[in-house]
Order: C-alpha cells, then structure tokens, then sequence
C-alpha cells in the first residue's frame, strides 16, 4: 500500500527510560488517530517495562498518515477483526517501521457471532509490532453482549455490505454519542475505553512487558 493514500494521522508518543546510564528512547507508535483509543492504550502502557526498561509516556508529534484496516467499515468475525489490526500494524509509515527502538500498537473493533451463548458480540483485536516481532490478542474475556433489541441493525449492516457498523447503528438508535453505547448497554460496567484498554493491558502481561 502506498503511503501517499492514507488520511489522518498516526499518533505517536516516545518514552523516556527511567534508571541509570544513557538509554535509547523506546518509540511507541499508537496506529490511530482516535483520542479515545490513544487514551486507552496510554493507561495500558503506562508504568510497564519492555526488556527491563521503564517507559513513561509523552506527547511529541503528529505524523499526518494514517494506516487502512483493509477490512470491512465493519468486521464480522475474529478473522476479519484480527486482519484489520495486522494491517494498521504493517501500514505503518517507513518512518516508523524503521525507527531504532519501537512498538506500534494496532487495534480493531469487530462483531463476533458467540455460537455458545447464541448472542451478537463486539470484540477488540490488538496487534503489537515490537521491533519486527508481532503479537496479537482478542480480548475475548472482555466483549460486549449486544441487546437483542439491535439485532434488527444487523440487517442494515449487512444491506451495506458492512461498511455502515453496527456502534454507529446503535449510537444513532439510542440517541448518545459516538461510542456511548457500550457503557449503556452494560449499565456501566464496560465502557469502550475500558475494553480497549483491558484488550492491551492483557496483551502486555502475557506477552513482552513485564
């Protein structure tokens, strides 16, 4: 994919190593230019350590490139969830991916259909890219149980070939704002943030930081 195609931007935050000697800073690139999913990923990474080096997070700059899922507006399935994470991950800015000390931290919403409880849910897929070595995640523990009362929407997803989603659907049903639904529907107990956030933070611990 050309760089040149994409829009928006890629937030990026650098870190700066806690401890004694002089240390090269570890980049860390969040592949969005959504504050909320920024905001998510720093309570993530804040206060972790990568190969025994603390990271403290800050704002620098904005790069004006922004990587494509190429997936679906709206996935449908772990797969194609999953996928779409993958490619933000390796869209990425030569700039980037040839940085010398980085992560870049990807991150896709999807609707699953769970065959065991029979119910409509929304996942998060992570991808983390961690000088050339990939992990990935589905935060399964934390999906969202979508009402049978939307289930309807579903239809219109499907009649646009899934690039209108179903959040927006159900944000323009309830009468909230963008990406309010989740901590409606779950009478507060899970907010987006919140299931972006837990998606990384379970990613981290089980992966490289430590």
């Amino acid at each position: 994919m050309n760089v040149s195609e994409y829009t928006g931007r890629i937030h990026a935050v650098e870190s700066r190593v806690i401890g004694e000697g002089l240390q090269r800073p570890i980049k860390v690139f969040i592949a969005s230019s959504n504050k909320l999913k920024i905001n998510a990923a720093y309570e993530a990474i804040q206060g972790k350590t990568l190969n025994g080096l603390a990271m403290e997070l800050y704002d620098t700059d904005w790069f004006y490139y922004t990587p494509e899922s190429g997936v679906n507006n709206q996935p449908y399935g772990v797969g194609e969830t999953m996928q779409g994470a993958i490619n933000r991950c390796f869209a990425c800015p030569k700039l980037v991916i040839k940085s010398s000390y980085f992560c870049v931290v990807a991150i896709e919403s999807g609707i699953v259909f769970n065959n065991n409880t029979e119910k409509y849910e929304e996942i998060v897929c992570v991808c983390i890219n961690c000088n050339g070595a990939i992990y990935t995640y589905t935060g399964n523990e934390y999906a969202i149980e979508i009402p049978e009362k939307y289930y309807g929407l579903m239809t219109k997803v499907r009649n646009s070939n899934f690039q209108s989603t179903l959040g927006e659907l159900i944000d323009k049903e309830i009468g909230c704002k963008p990406n309010e639904w989740h901590g409606i529907v779950t009478d507060g107990k899970m907010t987006r943030q919140n299931q972006i956030n837990l998606t990384i933070d379970a990613l981290i611990n089980k992966s490289f930081f430590l």
